[in-house]
């Protein structure tokens, strides 16, 4: 495509998107960041990435028009911050991978992890100097063999009801729980294995992993001490005894864990992986659903990690997606049998096209989205797929953000690093590009 083609197909998607976009915002980074994380306010935390040179940490407000309702009288006029505005900024001499907002602590901090460390940098928002992020003393981590991402942090995860804990590291064999206040270490001792996991609290006590090579879940109890842990070759029965049902159902005191069962995971047997073309070099991403990632409101002010969440055993799902295009639902308390298994493609070809990543929406339980594989943000409407089938059926989404390949950017193979839904504005999201390009939208206009 030259020029003047490129400009003809940015200038017709501009048309297109005044009929798709209830709102669109589009904004240039000084650096590509691979994070989009949310504070309590209508702000967002993005983070540099890029490798051998300082990369900025900054904390932006967002365009107010993206969260004002559309019953608002004065939605459709002039109003205050119509742009990304910088609310405070701070340096980092590693690039940052994964960066996590944790919520309830006074003062605010944020921790962040890199794929050339294996420890966690904790940051101090509430500074005398009000604009300026500040880095705080180090939570070590546990080095492994190999560098990269094993020898990295790939991702952070708050523990609920624990303001100061987080989970942090990149394989079972240096994934840890500590504290980021007084650097003591809560849980360890996961496994020997160095496969790449990613990681997301179930609840207070539970920590949910996904191998990224193999698609394979596991539930680790925090409250089983590591000697009662099985072989890390085990690979135990996905049906739960009721002493562990009761922690999905709300019952989640210590006093209940019957401390005589025989492990610490519970994953998905290697058979059940067998129905999906993912082999070779495919990689596998997930996402967790349920009541303990409980809406934010503007009016809680954070305070929500610090409360004890009720669980719904009726939402506690995952998501796993592939990096082929397949896709699998599975219900927490049942992993070998899928809610549903589908094949997600469209007119466009899948490619490998920035960081694979899949969200469930926090407000509408039947939206997901989806990045990563053919440069576009795709929404998904699961109420209209087939609950169960003998082959994957091909899936389209309901919409699709193409922001990133337009422009100036088509001939740049641009990938999405990174993208988030609003915590609580159903059909607002941000996306991030690998040319630094960041997308504000809200796609409620379509029917």
């Amino acid at each position: 495509m030259d020029a003047i083609d490129d400009d003809e197909f940015f200038d017709d998607w501009i048309i297109k998107s005044m009929k798709s976009y209830k709102h669109l915002h589009m904004f240039d980074l000084p650096q590509p960041t691979c994070v989009i994380e949310w504070n309590e306010k209508n702000g967002i935390f993005v983070a540099g990435c890029s490798p051998d040179c300082r990369n900025e940490i900054l904390e932006m407000s967002i365009p107010a028009k993206l969260t004002w309702e559309s019953s608002s009288k004065t939605a459709a006029g002039l109003t205050k911050d119509r742009d990304f505005k910088m609310l405070r900024g701070g340096f980092s001499d590693k690039p940052i991978h994964c960066l996590k907002y944790l919520r309830g602590t006074r003062p605010r901090l944020i921790v962040t992890g890199s794929h050339a460390s294996p420890h966690l940098d904790v940051w101090q928002l509430d500074t005398e100097t009000n604009d300026v992020i500040k880095k705080l003393p180090t939570v070590p981590g546990r080095a492994t063999e190999g560098g990269g991402v094993r020898g990295g942090v790939r991702g952070v995860a708050q523990r609920p009801g624990h303001k100061g804990h987080v989970a942090f590291g990149s394989t079972m064999s240096n994934l840890q729980v500590a504290d980021v206040g007084t650097k003591e270490v809560i849980a360890t001792d996961f496994g020997k294995a160095d496969c790449v996991v990613e990681m997301k609290f179930l609840n207070e006590n539970e920590l949910v992993t996904c191998n990224t090579q193999r698609g394979l879940i596991n539930i680790h109890d925090l409250r089983i001490p590591s000697s009662q842990s099985p072989p890390s070759n085990h690979l135990m029965s996905n049906s739960r005894t009721g002493t562990e049902q009761s922690i999905l159902d709300g019952d989640s005191s210590p006093k209940d864990i019957d401390q005589s069962h025989v492990g610490l995971d519970t994953s998905i047997p290697e058979s059940s992986n067998e129905n999906t073309s993912c082999k070779g070099g495919a990689t596998w991403t997930f996402d967790l659903r349920c009541t303990s990632d409980t809406n934010l409101d503007p009016s809680n002010e954070g305070d929500i990690a610090c409360k004890k969440p009720k669980l719904d055993a009726t939402v506690a799902t995952v998501v796993s997606l592939c990096s082929s295009g397949e896709l699998l639902i599975r219900d927490l308390r049942n992993l070998e049998s899928p809610l549903h298994h589908v094949k997600l493609g469209d007119e466009r070809r899948l490619r490998k096209s920035g960081n694979l990543t899949v969200k469930w929406c926090p407000t509408e339980k039947t939206l997901l989205s989806v990045s990563g594989l053919n440069g576009c943000v795709d929404i998904y409407d699961t109420s209209t797929w087939q609950q169960r089938s003998n082959s994957p059926p091909m899936v389209k989404p309901v919409f699709s953000h193409e922001g990133h390949i337009t422009g100036e950017s088509a001939n740049q193979d641009v990938g999405i690093l990174c993208h988030a839904w609003h915590p609580w504005q159903p059909c607002v999201v941000m996306s991030s590009g690998s040319d630094g390009s960041l997308h504000a939208w809200d796609w409620s206009s379509v029917s």
